[in-house]
């Protein structure tokens, strides 16, 4: 665990960490990048059988960077080791800044192909209908009782999903790994897979 602590990851505009920019920037400043790798090293050498990594982060901030330079660092550092990336967005309020908007819609893009270009495989995890200026109302489960205005609630679902969807290869019973169950996802040399609503509502 690394803390920020000069940002807040809040809806305090002025003080989060807001830009694409910004993520990317923080992972390149000395002493944080120092930190993070002394970190990763210790848990990495601790391992028995290292198959990969998860990255789970925000894609319609500031984090969409930070995760893009993470995923980076460590297709460079581990070659060969499989890095699912998971980038979450929260359900989307009707009552919305347009300018925002545009901006929380950048970052989305700049993190999907960012990211997308140094996993093995991208996941974007958000319960909206889309991620685009006009989403439709959030998706709906019919054997789900959940509110998307409450983050615990749609969080769950889609911690549901992940946990789901990577059961293939953390069963001692499965013998798939993280990189194989990457690869029969990625046909057709397609990287980005949305599986949400598909895992949910089976």
């Amino acid at each position: 665990m690394y803390i920020v602590n000069r940002f807040s990851h809040g809806d305090s505009g002025a003080d989060g960490l807001e830009g694409f920019g910004q993520g990317e920037a923080l992972l390149g400043e000395p002493h944080c990048l120092d930190e993070i790798e002394d970190r990763l090293h210790f848990f990495t050498e601790e391992c028995d059988y290292l198959q990969g990594f998860h990255i789970l982060c925000d894609i319609h901030n500031g984090f969409s960077g930070l995760g893009t330079k993470m995923a980076e660092l460590l297709h460079d550092e581990h070659p060969g080791r499989g890095i699912i990336s998971w980038g979450t967005c929260p359900v989307l309020s009707p009552y919305r800044d347009r300018q925002k908007d545009v901006y929380q819609l950048l970052n989305c893009i700049m993190g999907i192909v960012r990211l997308s270009s140094h996993s093995s495989l991208f996941c974007p995890l958000t319960l909206n209908s889309s991620l685009g200026l006009r989403p439709g109302p959030p998706v709906a489960l019919p054997n789900v009782l959940y509110n998307t205005e409450w983050q615990y609630h749609s969080s769950a679902v889609l911690a549901v999903t992940v946990d789901t969807l990577t059961a293939a290869y953390r069963t001692s019973s499965c013998r798939l790994s993280m990189t194989q169950l990457a690869e029969t996802l990625n046909f057709c040399g397609r990287k980005v897979r949305s599986f949400a609503v598909f895992l949910v509502t089976l």
